[in-house]
């Protein structure tokens, strides 16, 4: 008989710098005011499929499909993970904000930049600090928390990744269920850290 394990866990990234007391300030910063979670938009791939449909390509119907699913996809995936923030991370207030405008939010421009929870960029929501702390997502199963492109640094928990014991017989969980272990797991070890940031503990 198999037994499906799988889990989130955390840990320090190998490439973030040692810094105890300024992991210990950035776990009390964020519990004070607010951590940014970005959102997967695929717009690259976006881009290109829309490109290929306007200059009538000779694959434009498969192109058109592909396009509805990955905007299918896209729009599951963010519901799916503001719903598990909503519902299981608690420890500071979360912002939504597409991966796509990180980079000219962090420039200082104007516009919209922040989604509600129907994941509507939302013009009634904003936010002062253009260098937040960020939850980001770097593929399927594994996000890093950051500011600018910096990784927090250790022993800060700043490294998560979602295992499936058996994801090479079975794939991955869907992903509702990844979302909705990595928030509950960001929010017991940012509160757990938060509680003793001197432990030395290793998640």
């Amino acid at each position: 008989m198999f037994v499906m394990n799988s889990c989130v866990t955390i840990g320090f990234h190998d490439y973030a710098e040692i810094n105890y007391e300024l992991a210990a300030e950035f776990i009390k910063q964020i519990k004070e005011d607010t951590i940014v979670v970005t959102i997967n938009t695929y717009k690259e791939k976006e881009d290109i499929l829309q490109g290929a449909i306007r200059n009538g390509s000779r694959n434009v119907a498969i192109n058109r499909e592909q396009l509805k699913k990955l905007q299918f996809q896209r729009d599951s995936e963010m519901k799916n993970l503001i719903d598990a923030f909503e519902e299981h991370f608690t420890f500071a207030e979360v912002l939504y904000m597409p991966d796509s405008l990180v980079n000219s939010y962090e420039r200082g421009e104007d516009g919209l930049f922040f989604l509600n929870r129907e994941g509507q960029l939302d013009p009634s929501i904003s936010y002062n600090n253009r260098a937040p702390v960020k939850i980001i997502q770097i593929d399927d199963i594994s996000w890093n928390v950051v500011i600018k492109n910096t990784i927090l640094p250790n022993p800060f928990p700043n490294n998560y990744g979602y295992k499936n014991g058996l994801a090479m017989f079975f794939g991955l969980a869907p992903h509702k269920k990844i979302t909705q272990d990595a928030a509950k797991t960001f929010q017991l070890r940012f509160d757990k850290y938060h509680k003793s940031p001197d432990s030395r503990l290793y998640y």
